[in-house]
């Protein structure tokens, strides 16, 4: 079934139509991301492209993605997983949205600058920036977060 042009229900047991829709879907968070000039997947819920509500697609497959984490049973796979979140999905709630948003601007920043040293001088980052550290420093940084903030050559020990 359709809702305006993103495909959002299939016929059970015909995986074929869900993988149908799903590259449907993926063209249209594509455009969506070329026109907002952004190189994520955080869609606002009343996002829409042309007669596409994107943000409710991408809300569907936050629940789908639940039940494959959970070994439930679901048309969505690994593989649709991965190509997600090369493209930046963000699978989470809002705390994860809102560190996704605070992890765009040090990339931002790190590839102006080189390094993820944020001057206490830019408060939002900084303060950020911080906060990881302490996050990381009393174990409850995930693994995940502690690899992505790697790649942008974080120090967890600030300089002084």
């Amino acid at each position: 079934q359709r809702r305006g042009q993103c495909e959002f229900k299939w016929p059970i047991g015909q995986s074929e139509s869900f993988s149908v829709a799903f590259d449907h879907n993926f063209a249209v968070l594509s455009q969506w991301q070329n026109s907002e000039g952004v190189e994520h997947a955080m869609v606002p819920r009343s996002t829409t492209v042309g007669n596409c509500s994107l943000g409710e697609w991408i809300d569907n497959l936050r629940a789908l993605k639940k039940k494959l984490d959970t070994g439930k049973n679901t048309y969505l796979t690994h593989a649709h997983v991965h190509r997600l979140d090369e493209v930046g999905m963000v699978w989470g709630g809002v705390n994860d949205v809102k560190w996704q948003s605070k992890y765009e601007l040090l990339k931002i920043f790190f590839g102006k600058e080189g390094h993820s040293d944020v001057p206490q001088s830019n408060k939002e980052l900084g303060c950020w920036v911080n906060n990881q550290r302490k996050q990381y420093i009393n174990g409850r940084l995930s693994p995940e977060k502690v690899g992505k903030l790697g790649k942008l050559k974080f120090r967890w020990v600030a300089r002084v």
